[in-house]
């Protein structure tokens, strides 16, 4: 799970809530200064390593 310290939408502690209900595999990480939907743009570099590997994985799991 994926998520900005600045959001205004979904606090800290509800995506906290999120993250301990959901099942494995899961990793938190929280984007320091990011809102919303603008994680990528605060940490792009990040975002490359972290969430698109993670995204192809589960994808290639649920078509198969």
């Amino acid at each position: 799970m994926a998520c900005g310290t600045h959001d205004d939408r979904t606090t800290m502690a509800e995506t906290i809530a999120m993250f301990e209900r959901a099942p494995e595999p899961k990793v938190l990480w929280a984007v320091e200064g990011a809102g919303h939907v603008d994680l990528e743009g605060y940490a792009p570099d990040a975002y490359r390593a972290r969430v698109l590997p993670f995204m192809i994985e589960r994808l290639r799991v649920s078509s198969r």
